[in-house]
């Protein structure tokens, strides 16, 4: 006996109605995604957790001063050594990363984001802090008491 081929009906989720900001910021992000001329760099390290590991830890030391090695790049991202490097190596071929020599030690490494991956990280961060206000959200207790109630 063959299987039914009959469709089955399936009830729908029940609809949430989230505020506009919601909505908002759904189109905000979807957006910055369709972008092919901006945030180039925001775009490339957003691709895994090992790529923003390495971005968030080389941005750190771009404004503490104190630029995090190679080595230290590697071993603090989850993936493997192979692949980390490969992130690394193309993150420099496409310019968001230069690789520097220490000061001290020229055997060792430094890596240091370029202008255009410095510029595009404080665009997205200076957005970001406005996105709020861009999109018309209460202040944040007001968003929380929303949630509750949702």
């Amino acid at each position: 006996m063959r299987p039914s081929t009959k469709s089955v009906r399936r009830e729908s989720a029940p609809q949430r109605h989230a505020p506009q900001w919601y909505l908002a910021f759904a189109e905000w992000r979807a957006d910055i995604q369709r972008r092919t001329d901006a945030w180039r760099t925001v775009k490339f390290f957003r691709q895994s957790r090992s790529h923003t590991i390495l971005w968030t830890d080389v941005m750190r030391g771009h404004y503490t001063a104190t630029a995090p090695g190679v080595s230290e790049c590697l071993a603090a991202m989850p993936c493997a050594r192979m692949t980390a490097r490969k992130i690394i190596a193309l993150a420099e071929q496409k310019g968001y990363f230069l690789r520097r020599a220490a000061a001290g030690d020229s055997r060792k490494k430094l890596l240091q984001p370029s202008a255009q991956c410095v510029a595009e990280y404080e665009a997205m961060v200076d957005e970001f802090l406005t996105l709020a206000d861009k999109l018309g959200a209460p202040p944040s207790k007001a968003r929380r008491n929303n949630r509750a109630k949702l």
